[in-house]
């Protein structure tokens, strides 16, 4: 049986942080997890999206979204489980 997990990453301006973080989440062993990452970029200054690096070789799902202006991490996991559900 496989368990569903979804990960839903708020971020404004950090995308250092973020390409740790994906660094990080590879080198786990995902043995019977599908596990998705929802990234929402919230208002950042410069797009993230072309900043982090992506592990290649990684063996799970990978979203970005990206809010114009700054609404905060509630508004911003609402908005991927509308996306999603």
């Amino acid at each position: 049986m496989t368990m569903k997990v979804l990960l839903v990453i708020p971020v404004l301006d950090r995308p250092k942080e973020i390409s740790k973080l994906l660094k990080s989440l590879n080198m786990l062993n995902l043995d019977g997890i599908d596990l998705n990452v929802s990234i929402v970029d919230d208002g950042s200054s410069t797009t993230i999206e072309h900043q982090i690096e992506i592990p290649k070789d990684k063996n799970w799902k990978l979203n970005i979204y990206k809010n114009n202006s700054p609404k905060g991490p509630g508004y911003c996991r609402n908005l991927v489980s509308n996306y999603l559900f």
